[in-house]
């Protein structure tokens, strides 16, 4: 996924598939610079579906952007 979608990390609950996701381009700035924005990151993105989901990478700015 290029993004989290929750909808789309409840369909994969208990699935076994591993899944690769990253924040969206706008946000990476604010992940590097601010914990707290981190931390949310994880909080709302990771910690709940730790248990079901097999979230095995996070990817951060995987798209080239001409110019």
């Amino acid at each position: 996924m290029y993004e989290p979608f929750a909808d789309m990390l409840e369909a994969l609950r208990g699935s076994g598939l591993s899944v690769a996701f990253g924040p969206r381009n706008e946000e990476i700035q604010s992940l590097a610079q601010d914990p707290a924005a981190a931390t949310n990151f994880v909080a709302t993105w990771i910690t709940p579906y730790q248990n079901d989901v097999t979230i095995k990478w996070i990817t951060i700015g995987n798209e080239v952007f001409p110019g």
